[in-house]
């Protein structure tokens, strides 16, 4: 007899706990994106990535491209922050997206464009750093020579390395990594590899002092535009380099 009530012990002890098991594994599809003045969250809960993708164009109004994960992936995802910029970053860096750039309009952001490392996409989609059209180099007028081309800083985005490392509207983006970068399209496409994991040296020109800063190679969280400046502009010495 005790065998028997052993017996039905075990069976209810594996049925309950094969029960909760399957409680836990068990996800009721949903989804909540919103905006706010206080700040913007998403959380989706076994919901396919497409569907997502709809609704974060749908109520926060901007578009993401070039996604690499399947459009059937179910994605299971809680993100808040300040702004729309940082939660899409934190999903994209859930999705294992690492390369990609932001555009705005008038201030707003409006399409993520996601790319692989190391391909023409990475310059074919560079004006999404920039604050106006990247247009194609023509031919300088006179007096360019005595111009240099630098990437200048439009603005710093919150929660990224550059907020980290005190980068500041204004300043200018000489080199990147140990390259010279002459335009925006340069720095896009510097930023898009990866794979190494040492630290890239960067170059900034802030009035009349040049500062090197370390920092994780990628997403820099700049927006970013080519500008021109006179040579004689330049601090002492840097254009030798």
């Amino acid at each position: 007899m005790k065998d028997v009530y052993r017996f039905f012990y075990w069976l209810f002890f594996l049925f309950f706990f094969s029960a909760a098991a399957l409680a836990e594994i068990t996800v009721t599809p949903s989804i909540s994106v919103k905006m706010e003045k206080t700040g913007a969250t998403i959380i989706s809960n076994g919901i396919l990535l497409k569907d997502l993708v709809d609704r974060i164009k749908k109520d926060m109004g901007v578009e993401i491209r070039g996604i690499t994960c399947p459009p059937n992936k179910l994605i299971t995802f809680r993100g808040n922050g300040p702004s729309s910029e940082i939660v899409l970053r934190q999903l994209l860096r859930h999705l294992g997206e690492k390369s990609f750039a932001y555009e705005f309009s008038n201030d707003k952001l409006v399409r993520i464009n996601v790319f692989p490392k190391g391909t023409q996409a990475a310059i074919e989609i560079a004006s999404a750093h920039a604050s106006e059209p990247l247009l194609p180099i023509k031919d300088e007028p006179p007096g360019a020579a005595d111009l240099v081309s630098l990437v200048e800083i439009v603005s710093v985005l919150e929660e990224t390395q550059a907020k980290t490392l005190g980068l500041q509207k204004g300043d200018y983006i000489y080199m990147y990594n140990g390259k010279r970068v002459l335009n925006a399209e340069e720095l896009v496409a510097e930023t898009s590899e990866d794979g190494d994991p040492t630290p890239a040296d960067m170059v900034i020109i802030r009035n009349d002092t040049v500062n090197h800063h370390f920092l994780d190679k990628g997403f820099i969280g700049v927006q970013v535009k080519t500008a021109k400046i006179p040579k004689e502009a330049l601090p002492d010495g840097i254009a030798t380099w």
